[in-house]
């Protein structure tokens, strides 16, 4: 099974990257003045020969001149730009810096004084072209990053986030002070940045390593891959020696003449041998492996354009300040091409045929383009025209280029007209399939809706599929009974496909539990695998499937699935079709129900899926955005009173409508139970009892309950007032409120809880969710939601909540006290805690028990801690208030909403 997380070793790993980058830029931006030379080294020539020196440098003022040679620097002897690299590294602040110089066969010593460069650097283009450069970096650097935590099971990916995080960290010329700044670092701080050190040293061998490994391993032997990597350690190790000496030892050890000449080389006969790898490899692999290889040698060209222009104006001799070339600038933004391509080959999913995209993109943005500039082009041409003739009066002018005017004009007219329908013509002539499958698919929700049963229907309904999506396989699979597996129904190829499916497996349950369609190819990167047995995975991974589709007629579970393979063109399944293949779902669901039901108490209504809206039965599509609409196994008028017009929201409990009451002709809101929930006739009258007594409850800051009925003697329903406004969750989502807004709401809360709990009534489920803020041109007023599931208090009532002895709790643990969790008798003190967690989330914008907010592993409603009081976010003065809300003993608590509310109120007069 793939690795969800990471191991724990990647993370210090990331950690030294992003330390190595800080140190870079650190010593980038805490730099000395520039010396001002440009040198170039000569093979078996003792010194550096100074190219230029820029006027009013360090250099020049020094006395050095263009010609001389650079014999030695601080005592070092200079052969190379690598010894001349390791003296502008060890440099500090207010020390002298003292050169030797051979003129004329005399050695002169200059020195001047290491000075802090001025921020005038950073206004000019060298400092800007390094600024950029470090920008590009780290974004490669991230990238490597992310994409290592996204893919870690994966050995190639992982290869190539290090690849890109190496990039982020390799420098051509070491940063002034560099090895100075290090060694006076911790030890274990220093020790911890030679991996990416040594990781840019051997970037050559990562890169082939890359090319061998992804996306698919063809080495294997051991004695294979240390022939690989011989070359590229004997120059990595032995140029990090030199660096070892460097920062900590006695900085005298001596690279050989021809070392740049060796290390040049190697380099090179590594990245010719990655692109040998890759043009094997592209000429042998599938169609998705050739596309990756594709984009990545699409952002590899430019980026090795990029490199090159960098290496030409490195060797070309501006060793010294490879950041004055003005190409450079260029060359970075080159080279930012490749890690944004290499990150999407390695993390996509599926790609597509580059040279199509970029085709088909080019046609259709020129070709949109040109629809879209008619108007403007014709009005252009009036007013050109106008300008040409400028020399005449206006009413001489306009009659006559009259004819010229109106015919232009009338084209305008025209073009604005037909616009629209242009570009609908356009999307169709270059998105026909996407077209013709909605087309199809449309078709298959009529159809389904005139089939007499699921056996009938399932061979139609996998043809089409297969004919408007292109799967490798569509399968119907059906369940006879309760526990039986799931055996083919219909399936096209007939040989492709699962043949049946087990009722117990947890792909299965993963289908029922989210009630819509499971997308497996964006289930990846270790989704997937955390969720199925290592057993499933492979099944999944072995017959290509892509879409599974639950078929729920209402029972609870499915009674059927749709199973789909990967698309042939390797498109994902996009949003769109994820939606009418939910709708074709639906439709089969409703067929199915109607074999296990009376006929004659069966009655139905259109929904669209997207905007909601509601429709009776035998609209085939909505008008609204021409969306196939799905069945629903309700009437629409329920009560022969209350006519649906469009859904507003789907909760834990149901379907909520804004419908129309015939009688009072005013809007309503109604809230329609879902099957499962209310099984049959003595839970549906349970139901009807609580519901009776919380519509008897008014209150200003209660939503009112107008009505309760029950349809098909199990489907109840509450009738309530259509309220205008947003939940609390949604204002609690843009950040902490005011302590003077959140007094406010909680003064209509705490009212109406408090009204309540007198009434003998309690919430059981309080939370953000439930209150909504009603706004009208009287301001602002809290409303407390879903008292239609309250529990009533009374004498007579068991020792213990009837709905959770049946194992149906109500609620939502992370605001349930600890005493509900615990399922004890329903008490006041319930909803005493739920409205101490909402108004610390109000005040705070957080969850007190992030872990239960969050829903990790782990969090047992049962096992929530105490509240601390530690917490940041809280005021020192807040703290005890908060703790003695948060007292596990509900004695502890505020005896009411009332007494809570005077707490609130005295605690934020104390901010």
């Amino acid at each position: 099974m793939r690795r969800v997380f990471a191991p724990w070793w990647v993370v210090p790993c990331a950690a030294s990257f992003l330390a190595f980058f800080l140190l870079l830029l650190y010593c980038d931006i805490w730099r000395p003045e520039t010396e001002g030379l440009q040198v170039r080294g000569s093979a078996g020539v003792n010194g550096l020969r100074v190219e230029d020196v820029s006027p009013g440098s360090p250099a020049e003022r020094a006395g050095i001149c263009p010609g001389d040679m650079v014999i030695s620097a601080n005592g070092r002897p200079l052969r190379s730009k690598l010894e001349w690299e390791a003296v502008q590294s060890e440099v500090r602040f207010d020390s002298l810096l003292s050169v030797e110089v051979l003129r004329g066969g005399t050695v002169r010593r200059v020195e001047w004084t290491v000075t802090r460069e001025g921020w005038d650097y950073w206004r000019a283009r060298e400092g800007a072209e390094l600024l950029l450069t470090r920008l590009v970096q780290l974004v490669t650097l991230l990238l490597g990053l992310f994409v290592v935590f996204k893919r870690p099971g994966d050995f190639g990916a992982r290869i190539g986030g290090w690849l890109l995080a190496t990039f982020g960290v390799f420098y051509v010329d070491s940063p002034y002070r560099f090895f100075d700044v290090w060694r006076a670092l911790p030890w274990p701080a220093g020790v911890v940045l030679w991996l990416p050190l040594i990781s840019t040293l051997l970037l050559p061998g990562l890169l082939l390593t890359f090319f061998l490994c992804f996306p698919r391993r063809v080495v294997h032997s051991t004695a294979a891959w240390v022939a690989i990597w011989i070359p590229a350690l004997a120059i990595g190790l032995r140029q990090a020696w030199f660096h070892l000496n460097v920062v900590y030892g006695a900085g005298h050890d001596r690279l050989p003449d021809k070392w740049f000449g060796l290390r040049f080389g190697v380099a090179m006969g590594y990245l010719l041998a990655a692109a040998v790898v890759a043009l094997v490899r592209y000429r042998r692999a599938d169609a998705t492996e050739r596309r990756r290889l594709a984009v990545m040698a699409l952002g590899g060209g430019p980026g090795a354009v990029g490199g090159g222009i960098i290496v030409f104006v490195f060797w070309r001799g501006t060793q010294t300040a490879v950041f004055t070339s003005p190409w450079i600038a260029l060359a970075t933004l080159l080279l930012l091409v490749v890690p944004l391509s290499f990150t999407y080959a390695i993390l996509r999913h599926r790609l597509f045929d580059v040279t199509l995209i970029i085709r088909q993109g080019v046609r259709y943005a020129l070709a949109r383009r040109l629809l879209l500039s008619i108007v403007p082009a014709l009005a252009a041409m009036m007013a050109i025209d106008a300008y040409l003739h400028r020399d005449r009066a206006i009413e001489v002018q306009f009659v006559e280029r009259a004819p010229i005017y109106g015919l232009l004009s009338v084209l305008a007219l025209v073009a604005a007209y037909r616009r629209q329908h242009w570009l609908d013509g356009l999307d169709k002539r270059f998105f026909r399939e996407r077209y013709d499958a909605r087309r199809l698919l449309h078709e298959v929700v009529e159809d389904v809706r005139h089939s007499p049963g699921l056996p009938e229907a399932a061979p139609l309904v996998v043809d089409q599929i297969g004919r408007a999506l292109h799967p490798q396989f569509v399968t119907l699979l059906a369940q006879q009974a309760e526990g039986e597996p799931y055996q083919v129904m219909a399936a096209a190829p007939p040989s492709a496909g699962p043949t049946a499916l087990s009722a117990g497996s947890k792909l299965v349950a993963l289908a029922r539990l989210l009630g819509e369609p499971l997308d497996l190819s964006a289930a990846g990167d270790g989704w997937l695998a955390s969720r199925l047995s290592p057993a499933e995975t492979a099944v999944v991974q072995r017959l290509g499937l892509e879409m599974v589709v639950p078929i729920d007629p209402g029972r609870g579970r499915p009674a059927a699935l749709l199973v789909l393979g990967a698309r042939r063109s390797e498109e994902p399944y996009a949003e769109e079709d994820r939606q009418l293949l939910w709708t074709i779902a639906q439709s089969l669901a409703v067929l199915d129900g109607r074999e296990r039901r009376d006929p004659s108490s069966e009655t139905v209504f259109a929904e669209c899926g997207r905007c909601g809206a509601c429709y009776d039965h035998g609209t085939p599509t909505c008008p609204a955005d021409a969306d196939p609409l799905m069945p629903v196994a309700l009437p629409r008028v329920l009560s022969r009173r209350y006519r649906l017009e469009r859904r507003l929201g789907r909760g834990g409990m149901g379907v909520v409508y804004a419908a129309s009451d015939l009688s009072l002709g005013r809007p309503v809101a109604v809230k329609v139970l879902r099957e499962e929930l209310v099984h049959d006739v003595e839970s549906a009258g349970r139901f009807e009892r609580e519901a009776r007594v919380s519509a008897m409850f008014t209150h200003p800051n209660v939503v009112t309950v107008h009505d309760f009925g029950v349809v098909s003697a199990s489907r109840a329903f509450l009738v309530m007032e259509l309220l205008e406004g947003s939940r609390l969750r949604d204002e609690i989502d843009r950040g902490p409120m005011s302590a003077a807004r959140v007094l406010s709401i909680m003064r209509g809360v705490c009212s109406a809880v408090d009204a309540a709990h007198r009434r003998q009534l309690v919430h059981r489920d309080l939370k953000p969710e439930n209150v909504f803020l009603v706004r009208d041109d009287l301001g602002e007023t809290p409303k407390v939601l879903d008292f239609g599931i309250a529990k009533v208090l009374s004498a007579d009532s068991p020792s213990r909540d009837l709905d959770t002895a049946l194992g149906a709790m109500v609620g939502t643990p992370r605001y349930m006290a600890p005493e509900q969790l615990r399922g004890g008798a329903p008490e006041s003190s319930w909803d005493i805690w739920a409205l101490a967690l909402v108004t610390y989330e109000m005040l705070t914008g957080a969850h007190p028990f992030a872990a239960l907010a969050l829903g990790l592993p782990g969090a047992e409603p049962s096992a929530r801690p105490a509240w601390g009081g530690d917490d940041g976010r809280v005021p020192e003065a807040w703290r005890p208030f908060f703790s003695r809300w948060f007292s596990v003993d509900p004695a502890g608590r505020p005896v009411d909403a009332h007494g809570l509310f005077d707490e609130l109120a005295q605690m934020l007069e104390q901010e």
